[in-house]
C-alpha cells in the first residue's frame, strides 16, 4: 500500500489541489487530442486517362495517413477520375469531420489553383456550413522541392537516362 501511495504522489504531487491541476491538464490534453482527430485531409490530384497514373499520390496519402496526424485522409481530382473533390470532401464531412484541409497536390499555378480549385472549395463550404474547410497552398515552389529537384538531375548524370517514379 506504501508503495501506491508513494507512486500517487509523485505522479499527482501532495496536496488534494496539485491532484486536482494533473486531473485538469490530463482532461485537456485529452479533449484537444479527441478534437485533433477530427481534422480530415484531401489531397488533390489532376486526374489522368492513363492506368497507373496516381500511383505516387496514393504513396503519399498512405504516407500522411500512416502519420495519424489526420482521422481521415482522401484522395480526389479534379477532373476525368472519381472521387471528384466535391465526393471526397462531403466523405469526410460524413465521418464527422470538424475541418478539412484540402491539398492540391500541384506544381505549377494556373486555372485549376487560381479559378477551379477555389470554386469548388468554395461551394463546399455553403453545403457544410459546420465545418470549417480549409484550402491549404498548393506544392508550388520550396527549397525541398528545389533540393529533390537537383538530386534527380544528379541522379540522371549518374545513371544515364530513364524514367523513375
Amino acid at each position: 500500500m506504501q508503495g501506491a501511495r508513494k507512486r500517487a504522489r509523485r505522479r499527482y504531487g501532495n496536496s488534494a489541489a496539485q491532484a486536482t491541476d494533473r486531473a485538469t491538464q490530463q482532461v485537456r490534453l485529452f479533449q484537444q487530442t479527441v478534437e485533433r482527430g477530427k481534422i480530415a485531409a484531401v489531397i488533390v490530384g489532376h486526374g489522368s486517362r492513363l492506368g497507373g497514373f496516381d500511383a505516387a499520390l496514393k504513396k503519399v496519402a498512405r504516407a500522411v495517413r500512416r502519420d495519424g496526424r489526420f482521422f481521415s485522409v482522401q484522395r480526389a481530382y479534379l477532373e476525368i477520375n472519381a472521387p471528384s473533390i466535391p465526393e471526397a470532401i462531403s466523405r469526410c464531412a460524413r465521418r464527422g469531420a470538424k475541418e478539412i484541409r484540402v491539398l492540391p497536390y500541384f506544381l505549377l499555378g494556373g486555372r485549376h489553383i487560381v479559378l477551379h480549385i477555389p470554386r469548388l472549395v468554395s461551394a463546399a463550404r455553403k453545403n457544410f456550413p459546420g465545418v470549417k474547410i480549409v484550402l491549404c497552398p498548393y506544392l508550388g515552389y520550396d527549397e525541398k522541392l528545389v533540393s529533390l529537384v537537383k538530386k534527380r538531375l544528379e541522379g540522371a548524370i549518374n545513371r544515364g537516362t530513364g524514367v523513375r517514379g
